[in-house]
């Protein structure tokens, strides 16, 4: 019996493992399905340069409001002994959590803009999110 409760504790464990809580996704393409659940948590990173005036932003199409989005700036980190070279890029970090209760799918629309030009993007990324369930996925990379 107490063989049974380790197996069954371990197939938890290894279940709870499959989690995207540390998942980060580098330089995204455009136009990808991401599999998400209840409780998901990711990160997208992205290249920018805010000294040029274009900064990520995000919005998400989920009549429901349960993906949640938060974005970091972070600046060029120049290596101990270089000098700091002015403009140099640095990058946004955009935390991307699925709250429970999602169904999906939602949009999420990642726009590389400055304040005064938002209608004329320097760059686009498009992710779709899709509900994972269970075993099966409604298409193939």
């Amino acid at each position: 019996m107490a063989g049974l409760r380790l197996v069954a504790a371990l197939a938890l464990a290894a279940l709870a493992g499959c989690r995207m809580d540390r998942m980060t996704i580098r330089e995204p393409v455009s136009d990808r399905f991401v599999e998400v659940e209840s409780g998901d948590r990711f990160w997208v990173e992205l290249e920018e340069n805010t000294t040029t005036g274009y900064a990520w932003e995000v919005e998400v199409s989920d009549d429901r409001n349960l993906v949640e989005t938060s974005v970091k700036h972070i600046p060029h980190e120049t290596p101990a002994g270089e000098e700091a070279l002015c403009g140099a890029p640095g990058k946004a970090e955009i935390m991307i959590r699925i709250h429970r209760g999602f169904v999906g799918p939602a949009t999420v629309l990642f726009r590389y803009v400055r304040p005064w030009e938002r209608e004329r993007p320097a760059r686009q990324i498009k992710f779709v999110l899709w509900r994972r369930d269970g075993d099966v996925a409604p298409w193939r990379d």
